[in-house]
């Protein structure tokens, strides 16, 4: 009996703890990388629900219940464990993205916009080698430097931001040295990867495009005292008409609205948002990408201190080894057999109380006797069930050794070995020579050492047959020259 309370107690530890942290994931907020542990959840709890008040007497009944809690637990600590890094992924990420705007946020605060990665770069280049060539000291300026949203029209920033989209960040150059540049440009273009920069030709547009924007249109919103951007602005924007509402966007062939709404090539769509927010244009960019920035860090700050303390708690959850394993179903059939075991003797003894209220007193002596002779099977069966529970300790122990720690390692060993032999064999020579080959020698030597000292010893000779048949290859190609 010591055994079974032993156990009682061990399950409704367990099934405790399991109900606890099952009631604790439920409050969890609705997470993608959660939603596959959530979904065991409510199995896994009402496995456990009729374990916790476990006692002596369910060991009389089936083992299913066991069997049952089992199965969940062991789809649960898998799920755990995939919940687990699937957040840590997601934190990674976030705190990637946090650092990288702090970095960000470092250099607005020193008035340096946070260009795409090579812009400055290129433009710096440009104009050193302008200088090189031509002896002169040429600007080359990034459109977004030199444009200003006009005075009273900064609802129109979001549209004028987004419909550039990154053609403010193209590059303007005075059009007199224009071949130069784009010279220069083709031959140092391979220096930014995928990157796809813009180098303005304000000549040729000015030569084809040379017409006034519409007073009502983007254009209009836009301010510069850069003639060369003024000129390609006016390109771009001095067509696409400014509207109030988006009814009116169809009147025309190109429409924006204040909010993003576009009209363009008989197709309305709404510009991103994250687009029009993106600001470059001004010297407001600056104050309002730290705006927007400082707001993206507070929320990233925010979703980081949420998802931490679930990390955390995964994390501990996936250390906790559980009591619902193959080893315990074993022990928990033993325990079953014990139980009915003690109510059978028990049976037996009140029989024999019965049979002792019955008799005369001149038997009390023979069944005195009886009873000593149960009570002695009684110790020895607990002796045996004693000496039982240690032998299964240490199987136990054996299984939980050869299944965590040699059965991984040998596994791990019979792959390397798989790996060498693909290395070194093609598959069709392993199918059609080298299995067939060592499955008839195996079933000749028996044993699959055998094979190997066999083949082993074999090898020198081989090698040493290579080797005369090379040196007698060498000598013949000498006595032939």
């Amino acid at each position: 009996m010591g055994q079974i309370n032993y156990t009682v107690l061990a399950v409704k530890r367990e099934s405790a703890l399991l109900t606890a942290l099952c009631a604790k994931i439920r409050k969890w907020p609705a997470l993608e990388q959660l939603v596959p542990l959530t979904q065991i959840v409510d199995d896994i709890a009402d496995g456990c629900t009729p374990l916790v008040d476990c006692k002596p007497e369910f060991f009389a009944g089936s083992i299913e219940p066991f069997r049952h809690v089992k199965a969940a637990s062991d789809t649960f600590a898998q799920r755990l464990r995939k919940s687990f890094y699937e957040l840590d992924g997601e934190l990674a990420r976030l705190n990637g993205e946090r650092k990288d705007n702090r970095a960000t946020l470092d250099h607005l605060h020193k008035d340096i916009k946070d260009y795409p990665t090579g812009l400055l770069d290129l433009k710096n280049q440009l104009q050193t080698q302008l200088f090189q060539r031509c002896g002169n000291r040429i600007s080359v300026e990034i459109l977004a430097d030199v444009l200003e949203i006009a005075d009273g029209e900064e609802m129109w920033r979001g549209a004028v931001e987004g419909y550039l989209n990154n053609q403010k960040f193209y590059l303007l150059v005075d059009p007199t040295f224009y071949p130069e540049a784009l010279s220069i440009y083709d031959s140092i273009k391979g220096n930014y990867g995928e990157q796809s920069f813009g180098l303005v030709d304000v000549g040729k547009l000015r030569e084809k495009e040379n017409r006034p924007p519409w007073d009502d249109s983007l254009a209009k919103k836009v301010q510069t005292n850069d003639l060369l951007a003024r000129s390609y602005v006016d390109y771009l924007l001095g067509r696409v008409v400014c509207c109030t509402h988006t009814n009116q966007l169809r009147r025309y062939h190109t429409a924006i609205t204040a909010e993003g709404m576009l009209y363009q090539g008989y197709v309305a769509r709404p510009i991103p948002k994250a687009r029009m927010e993106d600001a470059f244009i001004g010297r407001k960019a600056i104050a309002l990408r730290i705006q927007r920035l400082t707001a993206q860090q507070n929320a990233l700050t925010d979703e980081i201190s949420r998802l931490e303390p679930i990390q955390a708690e995964l994390e501990r959850q996936q250390k906790h080894e559980f009591l619902f394993t193959a080893h315990f179903l074993q022990e928990a059939e033993q325990r079953q057999s014990d139980y009915l075991q003690g109510l059978e003797i028990n049976k037996e003894l009140d029989a024999l109380t019965d049979r002792l209220s019955h008799l005369d007193l001149f038997w009390l002596e023979e069944i005195s006797k009886q009873i000593d002779g149960l009570e002695e099977k009684i110790r020895y069966l607990q002796e045996e069930a004693k000496k039982c529970a240690g032998e299964i300790g240490g199987l136990e122990n054996k299984v939980h050794d050869l299944e965590y720690e040699r059965l991984p390692e040998q596994y791990e060993k019979l792959n390397e070995k798989e790996d060498l032999l693909a290395e070194s064999f093609s598959e069709q020579y392993r199918e059609t020579v080298g299995l067939p080959r060592y499955s008839q020698e195996l079933e000749r030597l028996k044993q699959p050492s055998n094979v190997a000292k066999n083949f082993g010893d074999q090898v020198p000779r081989a090698q040493n047959e290579e080797s005369q048949a090379q040196n007698r290859l060498f000598s013949a190609r000498r006595e032939y020259v």
